[in-house]
């Protein structure tokens, strides 16, 4: 619980060599993969070990699903969390860790459900109140979403969290002046955290003020915290300024961090364009739609293709997504009105 590591596998390991329970292994697994000693993959067939040692034990379960939700692994995770319920509905864990996997599939009404079910079970779950908060925000339901930021901040005045939801939601009913507010008690009160820096930069952005969106996303990225998400902005804000080198420099961080991510795809078909690259930029594109891109993006990467004198390729681009309006490669409905 301390995150140290190397102790706990002292001790799981002694502890697994007296008697190997589904509980000493899962630790041991636990442990040497968040240490680094093991990869994802042998982490997943050691926990599986444990958890044929003791099905019934519920941590396993429940760890296995957060690790691959972290990883990028929701399809695996939603069916450990699914398992673990299905053990016990009573798993407020679980319940969160369903919810939190489902929203980062979009299934934003499954995820409610589900958080909410989380906060029957356990009403000062403060995670699954900050996650509540965002769903409500995705379901168009900001007033709602600013009372569960308000408890987070009531519960963790400290941290950025409560602070970025409710930023959010003041800005989802256009009170940006307040949003901004919000963000700039925190930055007082919190640390400066990549995440609170990359809100500000965020809400600069849609103002268009990307030289105040520069400043705040200069000081998020060199946090050792910033994800994908902070250059993937920091490379929407140069584009905003007409720094194509630098939308580059930050593009490509982008795309080392997270290649597979359908908006760091996108944003990199919009400098490719800049950089009259044209042909790279209409492949990159139908990789981010491939990767679950909305369709209604066609129109702004059509629009960037006009801005540089493509009409023949713009045209060209349209008929063929047009072909493709009926259903994607996954057999879904494409919406390519822009």
């Amino acid at each position: 619980m301390r995150d140290d590591y190397a102790s706990a596998i002292k001790l799981f390991r002694a502890a697994a060599a007296r008697k190997p329970s589904g509980a000493n292994m899962a630790g041991l697994a636990s442990s040497r993969y968040h240490s680094g000693q093991i990869n994802l993959e042998e982490f997943e067939k050691d926990m599986r070990v444990a958890m044929a040692l003791d099905p019934d034990y519920l941590w396993a379960v429940r760890e296995l699903g957060w690790v691959q939700a972290y990883a990028g692994r929701y399809d695996a995770a939603q069916q450990q969390f699914q398992a673990a319920i299905a053990k016990n509905e009573m798993d407020s864990n679980a319940q969160y860790g369903l919810a939190y996997v489902l929203t980062e599939q979009q299934s934003w009404d499954d995820a409610f459900d589900h958080v909410t079910r989380a906060l029957e079970l356990q009403p000062d779950y403060v995670s699954a109140l900050s996650l509540r908060s965002l769903i409500l925000l995705m379901l168009n339901r900001p007033k709602q979403a600013i009372k569960d930021a308000d408890a987070v901040i009531a519960a963790w005045p400290d941290d950025d969290d409560g602070y970025v939801r409710k930023a959010r939601a003041f800005d989802a009913l256009g009170r940006r002046s307040e949003a901004n507010a919000v963000l700039t008690a925190a930055s007082r009160r919190a640390d400066e955290t990549s995440y609170l820096l990359f809100w500000q930069a965020r809400l600069a952005t849609d103002e268009c003020d990307y030289a105040t969106a520069l400043k705040f996303i200069e000081r998020s990225i060199k946090h050792e915290d910033a994800s994908f998400h902070d250059h993937r902005l920091h490379a929407e804000i140069a584009l905003g300024l007409k720094w194509v080198s630098l939308a580059r420099e930050a593009i490509d961080q982008a795309l080392y961090l997270r290649p597979g991510d359908s908006f760091v795809l996108y944003t990199n078909a919009l400098v490719l364009i800049q950089e009259q690259r044209f042909e790279e930029a209409e492949s990159a594109f139908d990789s981010a739609i491939d990767a679950g891109l909305d369709a209604e993006y066609l129109g702004d990467f059509l629009s960037a293709l006009v801005g540089k004198g493509r009409f023949m390729q713009t045209i060209q681009v349209r008929v063929r997504y047009s072909d493709r309006k009926t259903s994607s490669p996954e057999g879904k409905s494409l919406d390519i009105s822009n």
